[in-house]
């Protein structure tokens, strides 16, 4: 199997949803080996351990996130050997994302992020409504400290009645 430019995929989620979502042309010329694609059997334990063996490959140069919990992991482990992309994180200031101006403030870092509340309010205007429905995954929700909760306070001034978290 060739290398592609690309090296690797870091994922919490279906790698058949990013191919299906992505356009053909991104995988058409590129393969990727089999032993860079990894998964982290939806649990932060498994997810972490997926990009630590990334991260310390020596046949990996650029790890991309492609999952909203690795993403996540990736974006405020802190120091990043080498080049990581996080291209589906939920929301920078929800997760409380690293930010230094326009950038992350990160070495090799870059998250691509666009306020979810801020989307929220524009569905708002085309359909109103007052106590919408909010779901998280549990692994998700076990990444993120208190993502529910900050989700609340986010969108606080929009008027909305938010139930409280299930248990």
């Amino acid at each position: 199997m060739t290398s592609s430019p690309i090296r690797s995929f870091a994922t919490a989620t279906c790698l058949l949803a990013l191919a299906t979502a992505a356009p053909p042309h991104l995988f058409a010329q590129q393969s990727l080996p089999d032993d860079k694609i990894l998964e982290g059997d939806w649990t932060v334990q498994g997810i972490s351990a997926a990009l630590d063996r990334l991260l310390a490959d020596p046949g990996v140069s650029v790890v991309i996130a492609a999952g909203p919990i690795v993403g996540h992991i990736a974006a405020t482990r802190g120091h990043l050997p080498k080049p990581v992309v996080a291209p589906y994180v939920v929301d920078q200031d929800y997760q409380n994302l690293p930010r230094a101006g326009e950038a992350t403030g990160v070495a090799n870092l870059v998250y691509i992020a666009r306020p979810e509340a801020q989307d929220l309010a524009v569905f708002l205007e085309v359909t109103p409504f007052e106590r919408p429905a909010v779901l998280i995954s549990e692994p998700l929700a076990e990444a993120i400290d208190d993502l529910p909760e900050r989700v609340r306070e986010a969108t606080s001034g929009l008027g909305l009645d938010l139930p409280k978290p299930a248990s």
